[in-house]
């Protein structure tokens, strides 16, 4: 299931990304966090990756997908490695960017052979001496990686703002998931449970959005206030005469040096008209 993610700034200014991979091949590593899970995997096979990311560039064709996962690599952005003879992908500095969780949920995808059960517990490195992962070292507990805040700022999927005032439970599916993938389930206990938690949870993020910003207006209002009260020019409502006051104690100076110029200047016009 496609996940929300969020783009730091600084990934697009990033030099020495940008001299490693092409255009094309950074906005499919981009891609590729929307597809992959907690524990920083993602199916492999480019055909699948054609559809999920590039679905209507027909100039992308499969065996260029596939030369630009070998690119990622080559970058160590990516792992590729097999189980069973299907392909998968694993990204060791996916927590870089966003903030994962995988001791909250399990994945469905097979480990890469040299992932640690350290790192399946939300541990911060894969496993020690291993030659294919070692070299990407990688961070992936919560709250272990002060650069991940940064991406999930206001992002509703790990809760509104980089302070930490709440912290939802990771999304629930909305059905059961033997049918989770199927367009047209068959009546289903378990789809229907899954269905109520997962309400449950949406109104969970509307109320957790609605005291957000209701947190957000009494802030405003406060600073709006003291600076009401530190002013010695504007009455309690904040007004200077008929005007919304700016706190400015040159305010009276700076109004009139300001005529005097608009004064100058119609006189100006005035004396160059014929």
């Amino acid at each position: 299931m496609a996940r929300i993610r969020s783009i730091k700034p600084e990934f697009w200014i990033d030099r020495k990304l940008a001299r490693q991979l092409s255009r094309d091949e950074r906005m499919l590593y981009i891609g590729l966090w929307n597809h992959a899970d907690e524990h920083a995997r993602a199916q492999g096979d480019a055909r699948v990756i054609q559809g999920q990311i590039f679905p209507y560039e027909s100039d992308l064709t499969v065996e260029k997908i596939d030369l630009m996962l070998d690119h990622l690599e080559e970058a160590k952005v990516i792992h590729r490695y097999v189980v069973d003879s299907d392909p998968y992908l694993f990204l060791p500095k996916l927590s870089e960017h966003q903030r994962l969780e995988p001791s909250r949920v399990k994945s469905k995808i097979p480990a890469p052979p040299a992932v640690s059960v350290a790192f399946e517990n939300g541990a911060d490195t894969p496993a020690a001496g291993s030659d294919s992962v070692q070299d990407f070292a990688d961070k992936s507990a919560p709250g272990d990686n002060p650069h991940s805040l940064l991406y999930v700022a206001g992002s509703m999927e790990h809760g509104a703002g980089a302070n930490g005032a709440h912290a939802p439970a990771l999304e629930p599916p909305p059905r059961c998931p033997k049918h989770l993938n199927d367009p047209n389930p068959p009546p289903c206990r378990p789809c229907g449970d899954a269905r109520v938690k997962r309400e449950a949870w949406d109104r969970d993020q509307v109320e957790a959005a609605k005291r957000e910003a209701s947190e957000a207006a009494k802030q405003r209002a406060k600073f709006i206030q003291d600076a009401i009260d530190e002013c010695g020019m504007c009455d309690e409502r904040g007004y200077f005469g008929t005007t919304v006051c700016n706190h400015d104690p040159n305010i009276v100076g700076t109004a009139k040096r300001g005529m005097a110029q608009v004064r100058a200047v119609l006189a100006k016009a005035a004396q160059e008209k014929p």
